[in-house]
């Protein structure tokens, strides 16, 4: 028989200074950080509201460029509301099962990369988008990837592998963990 274990308590000056970082970018209109179960155990997390169009991803990064702290939150959630009651008080406990169930498009969640090559690309995207936290899973455009970065990422690539992957390829794979399985299948062959 398992038992579920509660989440860490976020200490409060801990909380206040991820909700005024997160409040601090263009796009937050409200933020409440809190805890997520994963298998490598729980991860600081933070649900946002956005004003408007939001990117995940991006927010993700800003909050790694810019938190003094040692655990920026690794998984960020979109949502159209926070949960509260009747008082107007957040639920944060609420929060792990709302974010759980998102739109992959309202999430992200950095991942340590999976292989050599995973690391490399994502190493390669973070220098050519100025991306400080790139995660396998991270789309190439929500980091800020243009078609110019697309040939600099190309270049390097090549550089690299000694492989030529053709800019829609890149384009269309999107995300480091593709990007690399791109790479691996052309030094196969």
């Amino acid at each position: 028989m398992t038992t579920e274990q509660s989440s860490p308590a976020i200490d409060p000056d801990r909380r206040e200074t991820l909700r005024r970082l997160a409040l601090s970018h263009d796009t937050v209109a409200e933020a409440e950080p809190f805890w997520i179960s994963r298998d490598r155990g729980w991860i600081p997390a933070i649900a946002v509201v956005p004003k408007s169009f939001a990117s995940a991803v991006e927010i993700r990064n800003f909050l790694r460029a810019n938190d003094p702290g040692t655990e920026p939150p690794q998984v960020i959630g979109l949502l159209g509301a926070l949960p509260r009651d009747e008082a107007g008080e957040v639920h944060p406990d609420m929060l792990p099962e709302l974010v759980a169930g998102l739109d992959p498009s309202q999430l992200s969640e950095y991942l340590p990369p999976e292989t050599e090559a995973e690391a490399v690309v994502c190493e390669l995207i973070g220098t050519i988008t100025g991306a400080v936290w790139v995660s396998p899973l991270d789309d190439f455009i929500d980091l800020g990837g243009t078609s110019i970065d697309t040939v600099q990422l190309s270049a390097r690539i090549h550089e690299r592998y000694g492989v030529t992957l053709a800019l829609e390829e890149i384009f269309e794979a999107s995300t480091p963990r593709a990007i690399s399985r791109l790479i691996e299948a052309a030094r196969s062959r």
